[in-house]
């Protein structure tokens, strides 16, 4: 009998082995210029697969933690918590051509032997990625955050990563009423996107967009999140929509820019011709997602933009192509060999105290209906687990929550643990061929441009885009020119007390439009007990946002200007405005 339990045993091991390595069969894109990918393979240490535990996102990276000389795997965790998105270690007890792992493993700890973890609340977990963000020779670690938007700068040194601190950001993630979708799933990777030598930040979740390098090659400083753009001027975009879907979402603006909520972009030169390139993951909890999504970089006069975006790898048979949800990618050479591999991580679902389901891993999440990495029913108590059963029985939303689609009650021990697939590369013969610059369309913008001129002395002029799209971030300006002899006053403070009207514009906007960091202001000059503006072109900007889910038409916005005109002998009267920008929204 014990030796029928044991042969059992091992049999149920096989075929769970088994269901966590088998693949579809799989047609990678031919890139030229790229590896060409094999088959993947699951990750093992001594017993097991070597895995992220706590709420089970993985994302991989190659690093030598130890100082022996070979790279070792490092794990990124979620986990909801201030201290416990952290990074798990795993030590190479192999060779760099033959890496092998054990099923032990470390956390990553800074130089003051604390572990090296940054706070989440939801989705995401900490994404280790390694640049030289301050030019002094030695690799930082990086990871962003799910919201409010913040980007985690651990340095490195000599000793290692030091505590991390928040990279400085035009706009204040933490500021009150900000656009949530704008700084929301702030996964971050890094690379020079505007050719000025300098390691630029792009961010992914809802839009992949770029925060340019706006400080030193010593002082890192961000700029706003602009989008990236593809050779047509759109915003790169991971699913190509039919027109059915896309009568749809014109009817209801029910649509990401990106066309998924949580992008997570690496930067990497995937095809070897001198210009970033980006590998990018999803969500994956669609069937019309892909599970990594290539966009070649082309480079003309200097800057950046990029071929739509197609799928690195898909199941020949149509089929789910990848396990799990949530991956995450890492480029880098796992054996050794000159070339480069994809590592990639994802959160597979297991069930009865980790046993991998084959069925909930390979079939996506938005038809089984069972909940994402972050909500883990196998992590409640038996007690807890208990009444869950009663509510669920009594009510069929709490059923849905925690049962999906299937209404299984062995869901009801759902855990997400994160797995790590390695994708060999092979040589490509084919080179990649120079990208076709003269396909890069120039952006010519439509713009509004009100003037007002019936003050005898200050003329000004409000511009602002003549049509957006969804979650499309512009600028508004105001531009004033002063007669010589006369100038009106700036809003630094210094005014306040003295009599003077200071200038200021501000905003009416429709519903769910916003204001994304504070008014730019030109520099004053001191006169007397005031500072005020003088001479030609003073002008003011305010970035705004449009709403993701924004409708087709046209919206109104409302731009108060307000200024007193004066000379070394008088003061004209206050003016003050209300201009009018008739702005249309339109569709990705």
């Amino acid at each position: 009998m014990k030796k029928q339990i044991v042969l059992a045993s091992i049999l149920l091991s096989v075929a769970h082995t088994q269901a966590q390595e088998k693949f579809p069969e799989l047609i990678f894109t031919d890139i030229p210029g790229a590896p060409r990918l094999q088959m993947p393979f699951l990750v093992k240490g001594s017993t097991a697969p070597v895995m992220a535990e706590r709420h089970g996102l993985a994302a991989p990276a190659l690093w030598d933690w130890d100082g022996d000389g070979k790279n070792d795997l490092l794990i990124g965790e979620f986990e909801t918590s201030d201290t416990a998105s952290t990074i798990r270690v795993y030590r190479n007890t192999g060779s760099n051509r033959k890496p092998r792992f054990t099923d032990d493993f470390t956390y990553a700890k800074d130089i003051k032997g604390t572990n090296i973890a940054v706070k989440q609340w939801c989705c995401i977990g900490f994404t280790p990625q390694f640049t030289d963000l301050d030019g002094d020779g030695f690799k930082d670690l990086i990871t962003g955050q799910y919201h409010p938007g913040e980007v985690t700068w651990f340095r490195g040194s000599k000793q290692g990563f030091l505590p991390g601190v928040q990279l400085k950001q035009a706009g204040d993630p933490k500021a009150p009423n900000n656009d949530f979708n704008y700084w929301n799933y702030s996964s971050a990777s890094f690379g020079d996107i505007d050719g000025d030598g300098l390691p630029d930040l792009v961010t992914g979740g809802s839009s992949l967009r770029v925060s340019k390098n706006i400080g030193t090659r010593a002082n890192p400083e961000f700029g706003y999140r602009e989008w990236l753009l593809d050779i047509y001027g759109d915003p790169l975009d991971v699913v190509q929509y039919t027109k059915e879907d896309s009568a749809v979402l014109e009817k209801y603006g029910k649509r990401e820019p990106s066309g998924d909520t949580k992008l997570s972009p690496f930067i990497t030169d995937w095809d070897h011709d001198g210009t970033p390139d980006l590998l990018v993951t999803n969500s994956y909890h669609y069937t019309n997602l892909p599970a990594v999504t290539f966009f070649r970089g082309v480079k003309k006069q200097g800057k950046i933009r990029f071929e739509r975006g197609v799928p690195l790898f898909r199941a020949k048979d149509g089929s789910k192509a990848f396990p799990g949800s949530g991956p995450r990618v890492f480029a880098g050479d796992w054996n050794n060999d000159g070339i480069d591999d994809l590592i990639m991580g994802a959160s597979v679902p297991t069930l009865n105290n980790g046993i991998f389901s084959g069925h909930l891993a390979w079939t996506y999440e938005e038809i089984t209906g069972i909940a994402a990495a972050g909500k883990d029913p196998g992590r409640t108590s038996a007690e807890d687990r208990k009444k869950i059963l009663e509510k669920i029985a009594k009510d069929s939303t709490t059923r849905m929550h925690y049962l999906g689609k299937e209404g299984k009650p062995e869901y009801l021990t759902l855990r997400h643990r994160g797995y790590v697939y390695v994708f060999l590369g092979q040589k490509n013969p084919a080179k990649a061929a120079p990208a076709d610059t003269a396909a890069v369309v120039d952006i010519q913008r439509k713009m509004l441009h009100i003037v007002k001129d019936d003050n005898p002395v200050v003329q000004y002029t409000v511009s602002a885009p003549a049509e957006v799209r969804r979650a499309e971030l512009f600028e508004v300006t105001v531009r004033f020119d002063i007669e010589d002899g006369w100038h009106i006053y700036a809003p630094t403070g210094v005014d306040n007390g003295q009599g003077m009207i200071v200038t200021s514009v501000t905003f009416e906007l429709p519903r769910l439009w916003n204001k994304i960091g504070p008014a730019e202001w030109p520099a004053s000059v001191a006169m007397g007990l005031t500072e005020v503006y003088k001479g030609k072109d003073v002008t003011f900007k305010q970035r705004l946002l449009a709403p993701i889910y924004v409708k087709k038409g046209v919206y109104n916005i409302k731009c108060k200007v307000t200024f007193q005109t004066c000379n070394d002998d008088q003061c004209l009267p206050p003016q003050e405005d209300t201009v009018e920008l008739n702005i249309e929204a339109r569709i990705n």
